[in-house]
């Protein structure tokens, strides 16, 4: 890109070409034009609902043209990885969404009423009883936070924030935790082979077992069954 000039509703606006990481914030209802020249560039567009996940009013958000906001880009970043590839984290694809829309209302909202918030509790005792049941019966399957939330009548946004209220992780992390600790079990317990094992417990691949089970506990599968038969 050699030139972008863009405006809202007549003025403001910017010139120049795009940077890495700018933040473009349109406002509901405004009209903005964007003229643009020169090669491709990537970037991702992001639609916040009149209401938000809590159900009250949305802040009015502030038209902020070619702002630098390098946590937004990051996690846009860590968005794309999360549902691109082989085996796409739609679990952490989802929270990553949540986590940069609600980001997006404080960093650029004219106003913040945090008294129209309510106070995010933990999930009660039965609530977080059908979460670990559920999520235990799953672990072969893909689990969304949808499947999570309407299981205790929440949103998804109320689920994410509550849940690591009573869990102290995220979904994403406790589930990923829970397959590690299956592995392990049946590595200890079974003869059955890596791709088994894998298959069984949500993973892609005998390779994707392998990374992940390494990354958390710091040798291979293979390497854990073999030391825990020799002692």
């Amino acid at each position: 890109m050699d030139v972008l000039e863009t405006e809202l509703e007549g003025h403001g606006g910017c010139s120049g070409p795009a940077i890495p990481g700018e933040v473009w914030s349109v406002p509901a209802g405004l009209r903005y034009h964007g003229h643009a020249r020169g090669g491709r560039i990537s970037y991702a567009e992001i639609h916040i609902d009149v209401e938000d996940q809590e159900g009250t009013e949305a802040a009015d958000v502030r038209s902020v043209a070619g702002m630098s906001d390098d946590w937004t880009f990051r996690r846009i970043l860590a968005f794309r990885n999360a549902v691109s590839g082989d085996d796409p984290d739609l679990m952490t694809a989802q929270s990553l969404a949540i986590s940069i829309s609600e980001s997006l209302r404080t960093r650029y909202s004219l106003r913040l009423d945090q008294k129209t918030r309510r106070p995010t509790l933990p999930l009660k005792r039965e609530a977080s009883r059908l979460i670990r049941e559920f999520i235990l019966d799953s672990l072969s399957h893909r689990i969304l936070l949808d499947d999570l939330a309407g299981l205790v009548g929440l949103t998804p946004h109320q689920l994410l924030v509550s849940f690591r209220k009573s869990f102290g992780t995220t979904p994403a992390q406790y589930i990923l935790q829970q397959r590690i600790r299956a592995a392990q079990r049946l590595l200890l317990h079974s003869n059955a082979d890596m791709t088994t094992i894998a298959l069984q417990l949500g993973f892609s691949s005998h390779s994707h077992l392998t990374s992940t089970f390494q990354s958390r506990l710091g040798c291979t599968p293979s390497d854990f069954r073999r030391r825990s038969v020799s002692q």
